[in-house]
């Protein structure tokens, strides 16, 4: 459904996207991740049009964004990082209009919004003006902008900051129902990488503009994760283990610090991290704030 073939964005000195390349099939959920400043935000526009590559291709169900932007753009339901509403219209009016633009009849767009404002949970909102809305209630509000015309390709752009836990997991509840059940092809871009972990097929990471792997989540969890156990005493050193299984390794590592004895601090913590697509993450980008120097014991 979605094809992006080497694009490349500058600004001027600075590569904003430098080759990056990924597809995304009908039925499928990707993850498209990285840190701030990475590229996924340049990413994203530039697959529905509102940034144009300096190079590459990207082709929506065979239509080229550039050459046939009509018919790429109007497959396409996009939430983007920054919602996007009008004030001084309700959530109603906002989802209606919207809906119009996508071509949709009155009736349509009617029955749509209706649609929406229950699967949503925002039946109290409704009739709300959007400019008095809570961050988390904007933010479910611009999803449902974005779902208005069942489109085939749902792009999103952190589509749950601010939500609470419970709105959070039903808005992940929606778009895996988007995938599985009406077969769109899904881009997921967000910083929560355990939510990523749930419900992505594929990830695709990119750093610094370029794509550093893609794959499987848990392809990409057995090639780039290990498990760790880490160790912090009260003089302020920490130890750091690589271990295969945190649960039968950890026994071992903590009788060989009993025998060491000495001089040694007292150990004040323990901090065990298993094999995830978090721990995949840090290590392919290097950047993990709380990343320890390994001391070998």
């Amino acid at each position: 459904m979605l094809q992006v073939v080497d694009i490349v964005k500058r600004y001027g000195g600075v590569t904003a996207v430098d080759k990056v390349s990924f597809e995304v099939a009908a039925g499928e959920i990707v993850g498209l991740l990285g840190v701030n400043g990475a590229g996924k935000t340049t990413t994203l526009e530039s697959i529905v049009g509102l940034v144009t590559p300096d190079s590459g291709t990207v082709t929506i169900d065979g239509h080229d964004i550039r050459t046939d932007p009509q018919r790429a753009r109007a497959l396409v339901g996009f939430a983007a990082q920054n919602t996007a509403l009008y004030p001084r219209l309700t959530v109603r009016e906002n989802l209606r209009f919207f809906g119009r633009l996508t071509g949709l009849s009155r009736g349509e767009a009617d029955t749509r919004a209706a649609e929406l404002i229950e699967l949503l949970e925002l039946r109290e909102q409704a009739d709300r003006l959007s400019g008095v809305l809570s961050g988390g209630e904007s933010r479910r509000a611009h999803v449902g902008v974005a779902l208005m015309s069942r489109p085939r390709l749902l792009l999103l752009d952190e589509a749950t900051v601010g939500l609470d836990v419970r709105t959070r997991t039903h808005m992940l509840e929606l778009v895996t129902s988007a995938a599985r059940e009406t077969g769109a092809a899904v881009l997921f871009s967000s910083h929560y990488l355990a939510e990523v972990e749930a419900i992505c097929d594929r990830v695709v990471i990119i750093h610094r503009g370029r794509v550093l792997t893609s794959g499987t989540v848990s392809e990409t969890i057995s090639r780039h994760a290990t498990s760790a156990v880490e160790f912090t005493f009260g003089d302020g050193t920490r130890q750091r283990h690589e271990v295969a299984d945190p649960a039968a390794d950890l026994p071992p590592l903590l009788a060989r610090l009993s025998t060491k004895g000495g001089g040694r601090a007292e150990l004040t913590s323990i901090n065990v991290r298993r094999a995830s697509l978090e721990t995949a993450f840090w290590a392919l980008t290097g950047e993990d704030s709380e990343a320890v120097a390994e001391e070998v014991a």
